[in-house]
Parts: C-alpha cells; sequence; structure tokens
C-alpha cells in the first residue's frame, strides 16, 4: 500500500492463538516468556495500515487485513486513537472464495474482489482464509 506508514498493535487473544515459529530478528522470539499473553504475535491475523491523503484533500486510514485460518472466521476490533475522528461509513474491499484451490485464469474469474460500503461499528468481521482492506475517512486533531 502507499502512503504514510502507521503503528498497529494486534491484540492476541486467546493465548493458544500466538504465533510460536521463527522471527526475525531472532531475539524477538526469545522475549515471548516476558511478554502478556495479549500482547503475543498473532498466529493468524496479519495487518498493515497506511494514511493516505486524497484528491480532494480527505485523509484516508487505510487498513489491510489477512485471515490466514483456513476453517475460523474471526472478530477484529478496531481502535483508532484519541486524536483521529472516524467517519461512519467505510469501504470495504474483500478477497475471498469458499474453496482454498480456488483459482483465477485468463477464461474464468472465480475469485473476485467485492466493493462494499459499510457503516463502522468499531469490529470487522473477517471469513477465514480472506484477504480484505478497508477505507476509513479520517480528521486528525493533533495537539
Amino acid at each position: 500500500m502507499e502512503g504514510e506508514s502507521l503503528s498497529l498493535q494486534l491484540v492476541n487473544s486467546p493465548p493458544e492463538l500466538a504465533y510460536k515459529g521463527p522471527t526475525f530478528p531472532t531475539f524477538v522470539q526469545k522475549l515471548e516468556s516476558h511478554t502478556h499473553d495479549s500482547a503475543k504475535l498473532a498466529l493468524f491475523i496479519d495487518a498493515s495500515a497506511v494514511v493516505v491523503t486524497g484528491s480532494d484533500a480527505k485523509r484516508q486510514v487505510r487498513l489491510a487485513l489477512i485471515n490466514k485460518n483456513e476453517e475460523t472466521e474471526y472478530t477484529v476490533p478496531i481502535n483508532f486513537g484519541p486524536c483521529a475522528k472516524v467517519e461512519k461509513t467505510i469501504t470495504i474491499h474483500s478477497v475471498w472464495h469458499k474453496s482454498l484451490k480456488a483459482t483465477n485464469t485468463f477464461g474464468a474469474e472465480t475469485v473476485q474482489t467485492v466493493v462494499t460500503e459499510a457503516e463502522f461499528n468499531g469490529s470487522i468481521h473477517l471469513k477465514s482464509h480472506s484477504f480484505q482492506g478497508k477505507r476509513y475517512f479520517c480528521n486528525f486533531e493533533l495537539n
């Protein structure tokens, strides 16, 4: 995604869903014994976010979420800091198909990107093995 990167915190719950594999840098893996369960690396959810100023001078937070779990759906809470005033309507770009083996070819587009608008209620539902991009329009009050 293009834009200014944002710092994100993925809160992991329950503890058995924490990532336990290799990390880079390797010392991160050794920190697990000192880290509270809610702050451990998330196993199935990945996220990235940027801030972009559109051609209409409105600032947007673009959030990309990936659910890597083959079977489980998650509802992920989304919290913005106190300086961000988020508009109620968000745009969602979803890529999902019920079968993990579904593919696109030059002849047929089986897996499609679906664009919808929804009301932001503080959380996002992620289908199993899905990618979702969200666009939030925000006003930032800098102190």
